[in-house]
């Protein structure tokens, strides 16, 4: 772990400044530190495996919330005549500062950032939920939105230990799209909600 600690201090190191080259910089030990925690992970899983299940958890119920939210928010917003309304709803992972971890703090604000974590635009969604007033709904389901087909989005992860947890395509898309590693996963313990309404009429 003196590894991770070498390239977190990297990481910050070079946080403050709005260099492209720099950037790039952060970016590279990112994902190197992803790297390496995700090896010792899933090294290890055995030990983690209780961990990874309530985490997916915790982010099914935010994401149903979201997704019970958005419907709400979208049926009420249809009742202004006369506008087309457009609703987008993403999920993020949220923590709060603790000066015992105060460098992981700091870590998470970039993981959060997607200038530095490309894949995070959309939170820990590949695309946000969309709901048109012009259009049908691009997913009919909570189950279609999670990715729940009946199997296991555990792609990189041994299936023997995982092919009961039903992980979601967002642990997926967090797992493989993201910076984010297994480890900062299993720490988050809320989400934040993201919901942007644009009402849209032609004069």
């Amino acid at each position: 772990m003196n590894t991770i600690k070498y390239i977190e201090e990297q990481i910050l190191l070079y946080s403050d400044s709005t260099k492209e080259k720099d950037m790039v910089r952060i970016q590279t030990y990112l994902e190197l530190r992803k790297k390496l925690l995700d090896e010792e992970f899933i090294n290890h899983l055995d030990e983690y495996l209780s961990e990874l299940a309530d985490f997916n958890e915790r982010m099914k119920t935010a994401l149903r919330t979201l997704w019970e939210d958005a419907q709400k928010c979208f049926d009420i917003s249809k009742s202004m005549d006369g506008f087309d309304i457009e609703i987008r709803a993403y999920l993020e992972l949220d923590v709060k500062e603790d000066d015992n971890e105060k460098n992981w703090f700091e870590i998470y604000c970039l993981l959060s950032d997607p200038s530095y974590n490309p894949g995070y635009h959309s939170g820990v969604c590949l695309s946000p939920i969309i709901l048109k007033s012009s259009h049908k709904p691009l997913l009919a389901s909570f189950d279609e939105f999670i990715g729940n087909d009946g199997q296991s989005w555990n792609e990189g992860l041994s299936d023997s230990l995982t092919k009961d947890i039903p992980l979601t395509i967002m642990f997926h898309h967090l797992f493989d799209h993201t910076y984010w590693s297994l480890f900062d996963m299993v720490k988050i313990q809320h989400f934040n909600a993201v919901m942007n309404t644009t009402y849209e009429k032609i004069i």
